[in-house]
Parts: structure tokens; C-alpha cells; sequence
């Protein structure tokens, strides 16, 4: 039974002005109430007294969740309102920067793309400061979930702390741990450090390093680099899972996840109709009405089909085309956006305007037939400068190299005097950092000088958005590199691993 709406507004707790439906409840000599989120704030000087009537009372109704307002459409009992309100999409965060923003979780990530680019830490490495005490955050994407990493300097204990923490915005069952690795610049030295829970900033999930410690066992270098790697503990059985995926998977209980739309199973979110029907997100946006009943669709989003769906294990959906590929829900989605047996738009589409889309396998053979120009056979590229003009534009160009089995993708660009260069994966974005390119600037006057760039290679972005977060590209100003000019630019491009 869910609490009246006339009587919401005569339960609300006399401090923070939110339902009392977070257990304990106390009430002072003034009969004032205060609701469980607030119970550090009971003091000793004033006299409090548990409210066990109206907890008796109160134990078996359904309140609405406290980011109603936000979006949330949950009715709860108090027994699980404290996990809910820690855990829901729609809760109210503050940025973790020196920022005043205050929104929803799941806004999170958009934020800091707008804001603080530079404090995502795509590839999960990071640079290591001991010059002066700090305390920094930054945000790590892993499997679409969003976390929080934190990094605490204390340069007269000389120790450094590390602790990350996940906002679970898609999957609230899976539980994840990070471990932390450093490494000297020449990844010749290593220190791995235990895993740790990624649930929480509690002091049992913090991993404390020595810097001195560190330094030594490194050999001193000038640059230390951190690397992060986030898991959850069913990822063992996910490999399993992918070698022989028939018997982790119920399809009779994901017959049920059948969305009546586009008729795959629906993987959360999970949205429904008036009348109780599911929908998947994605078909959520194109319908204005339920396709069962025709009844009307709002924004309700089933929370409880939700939690059931994390705990099964779904194929993937080119299985039909050969993939065997299994796991929860998290994995899955991010696997079928790679998936070499799903559809994959050609990686010049941007550029040549061209619509073909086909399996990721067959992307090469595409550009061959397609772009033969385009694909870099040789590793030397040539610029003609025929006269100054060309530096008063912008000049735009790309190209696909292949190197072992995996293709990239070229983005070179001139504008505002300034030569940049871009390499980016046709695959999984997790394993762009895996390899590094090299641009080699030729010296076209003979002068036997030269310019030499290395970077990491990046996941693959769009065109316009190629040169927007530093880090993921390499670049020169038109005067650092004048003296190697002539009417060309020519330059060698490697890819290592």
C-alpha cells in the first residue's frame, strides 16, 4: 500500500525536509522528526527517542523515492529504500572537480565531455605527480559504467592514496574491483598492487603507496605512469561463457525480455507501458504507443526486471550469424558494438559520404573496393604546399592502414597554422592503447635534420570531434617545422605495438 498523496507532505523529516521512510526515526522533545539520512546529526545535548510506532506503522507502506521529482518513479517499503536511494539513476550528485554543477548521475559523463575532457582517463593510465600535496579526481569509463578515481597527495608522509568508486548507472549487481599498476617511462619496471572493492572511497578500499618505496623499486625514473584496471568477479565466467555460451544462458527467461518492438531482448534499461508491457530503450524513443495494449508509454523504467535481467546471461545478438559470444548484460552491450559478425559503418563515411554498412569482418575488402585510394600501402605521405595559400585554409585528408590483423584510421589535418595528426582503432576502444604510431617529419632541404612524434593511438571518434581531447592526437605548429619545408610535407607513419 503506497502512503496517500494528501498525507506525503505531514512525513517529511524536520531537517533535511525528505520522507521519513529512511529507518531510524527519531522524533526530540519538540516532536520534531528526524529520518535516518540524517542521524549524524543527532547530538548529545539534545534528547531524541526512537519513533518505534511509527516505524511499526510505516514498515509496510510504499513511499515514492525521494528524486521523484528527477524522474524517478519508484514506490518503495523503508527496508529498501536506503540500498535504492544509494543506487538510483535519478540521484543528485555534485561534481567530484572544484566545479559547482549538481545533476543526475546519469549526467555525469556528459559533464565532464563538456567541461573537464581532460580529466576522463580513457585508457585508465595516468602520469604520476610527487611534487606537492594534492587531492584530484578524474572519471573512468568501463564497460559504460561511470566511476570515480580518485588520487590523494600527502608529500610530508610521502604516501600516495588511490580509490575508485562506481556511480552504477546501468548495473546495479555486478560488483567491481580495480587494481593499480605503476610502471617507470620505459614500462621496463613494474610495482602491482592488490585488488581493491570499487564500491566505495571507505579506507579498506584505498590503495596506499610509498613514493619512496615506489622510486626505488622503479629505479628512480624522471616520469611515472599509473595504469588502472577495473573487473568484476564474473569475468572468469564470462570466458567460459564465450567458448561455450548454450548452457549459462535461460532462454526461457529471456523470452520474457522479448521487447515486442524489435522483438531482441530487451537489455536494461527497461522501460514500460501504463498497463505493465516492456519495451527496450531503443525502440522506447521511436513509438508513441504500447504495440501490446496501446496503451500509453511514459518514462517508467522497471527497476525490478532490471535487477533480474543483470543476473542472466545473454547472447549476443549476431549469434545467428555465427558469433557464440555470452555474458551479462553490461558486457554484452559493449561487445555487440564491436562485434565482427554485427554491422559496421565504413570508417570513411565522414569523409567519402558513403552509406555502406556490412560485418566488421568484411571492412577491409570494403575500403579495397571502395576507397582504394585511400588505403596508405606505403608508409610515406606527401603534401603538396604549391604556394601560400594553402596555409591561409584548411586542409582535411585520412587514410586506412592495416597493421597485423587490425585496421586504423588516419586523420590528418592543417588549420589555423598548425599540422595535426590522429590515429585512431577500428575495433574495441579498450584496446587503442594498446598500440602507438609514430610521425616522422622528412627534411625535404636536405639538411639531414628532423622531427620525431610518438603517441598512443585512440579509440575511433568522428571526423569534427578527431582534435577535440588532447591527449588522443599529435601536433605541430607551421614554425616549428618551416625549415623542413619546401613546396611539400612529406612524412613516414609507423604503428607499433
Amino acid at each position: 500500500m503506497s502512503v496517500p498523496t494528501e498525507a506525503l507532505n505531514k512525513v517529511k523529516c524536520g531537517v533535511c525536509n525528505k520522507y521519513l521512510s529512511y529507518f531510524p526515526i527519531h522524533i526530540d522533545k519538540d516532536k520534531t522528526a528526524v529520518c535516518g539520512r540524517c542521524s549524524e546529526l543527532l547530538t548529545d545535548d539534545k534528547y531524541y527517542v526512537r519513533d518505534g510506532p511509527y516505524e511499526t506503522m510505516a514498515q509496510f507502506l510504499k513511499f515514492p523515492c525521494i528524486y521523484n521529482s528527477e524522474g524517478c518513479l519508484e514506490n518503495l517499503t523503508p527496508i529498501d529504500i536506503p540500498n535504492h536511494e544509494k543506487n538510483c539513476p535519478y540521484r543528485i550528485i555534485s561534481c567530484p572537480l572544484d566545479c559547482m554543477w549538481q545533476s543526475t548521475v546519469n549526467e555525469l559523463q556528459d559533464h565532464f565531455e563538456q567541461l573537464h575532457a581532460n580529466s576522463i582517463l580513457r585508457t585508465g593510465e595516468f602520469e604520476m605527480d610527487f611534487l606537492s600535496s594534492y587531492e584530484t579526481y578524474s572519471l573512468l569509463i568501463y564497460k559504460d559504467e561511470v566511476f570515480c578515481f580518485k588520487r590523494k597527495l600527502d608529500e610530508a608522509r610521502e604516501i600516495l592514496q588511490v580509490s575508485i568508486f562506481c556511480y552504477k548507472t546501468i548495473d546495479p549487481v555486478t560488483k567491481y574491483n580495480y587494481e593499480l599498476t605503476v610502471k617507470n617511462n620505459s614500462n621496463s619496471l613494474s610495482v602491482k598492487f592488490p585488488p581493491k572493492s570499487a564500491e566505495n572511497f571507505d579506507e579498506e578500499n584505498v590503495t596506499e603507496m610509498n613514493v619512496e618505496h615506489v622510486k626505488k623499486e622503479l629505479n628512480d625514473p624522471l616520469v611515472i605512469v599509473g595504469s588502472v584496471k577495473i573487473y568484476n568477479k564474473d569475468e572468469k565466467q564470462d570466458t567460459v561463457a564465450k567458448k561455450n555460451p548454450s548452457p549459462q544462458i535461460n532462454f526461457d527467461m529471456l523470452s520474457e525480455l522479448e521487447c515486442p518492438v524489435c522483438f531482441e531482448y530487451i537489455i536494461p534499461p527497461i522501460f514500460q507501458c501504463i498497463t505493465g508491457h516492456s519495451i527496450c530503450s531503443a525502440c522506447k524513443s521511436k513509438i508513441v504507443e504500447c504495440p501490446t495494449c496501446k496503451g500509453e508509454i511514459k518514462n517508467t523504467q522497471n527497476f525490478t526486471l532490471e535487477k533480474m535481467a543483470f543476473l542472466l546471461t545473454y547472447p549476443c545478438r549476431f549469434s545467428e550469424y555465427g558469433c557464440d559470444f555470452a555474458s551479462k548484460p553490461g558486457q554484452i552491450k559493449q561487445h555487440q558494438k564491436y562485434c565482427e559478425y554485427g554491422p559496421q559503418s565504413c570508417p570513411l563515411a565522414d569523409y567519402e559520404n558513403c552509406k555502406w554498412e556490412n560485418a566488421s569482418k568484411e571492412v577491409y575488402a570494403h575500403v579495397v573496393n571502395a576507397h582504394h585510394d585511400s588505403i596508405l600501402d606505403i608508409d610515406s605521405v606527401t603534401v603538396f604546399i604549391d604556394n601560400e595559400n594553402y596555409f591561409q585554409t584548411e586542409d582535411q585528408i585520412c587514410y586506412i592502414l592495416k597493421f597485423s590483423s587490425s585496421l586504423f584510421k588516419l586523420h590528418y589535418r592543417y588549420w589555423n597554422d598548425t599540422f595535426y595528426w590522429a590515429m585512431q582503432l577500428v575495433g574495441p576502444p579498450e584496446q587503442a592503447r594498446s598500440y602507438k604510431f609514430e610521425i616522422d617529419i622528412t627534411d625535404n632541404t636536405k639538411n639531414n635534420q628532423r622531427i620525431f612524434l610518438r603517441s598512443h593511438c585512440a579509440p575511433l571518434a568522428e571526423k569534427d570531434q578527431s582534435f577535440d581531447v588532447i591527449g588522443t592526437y599529435v601536433f605541430l605548429k607551421r614554425d616549428q617545422i618551416s625549415f623542413l619545408l619546401t613546396d611539400m610535407l612529406t612524412y613516414r607513419v609507423r604503428i607499433i605495438k
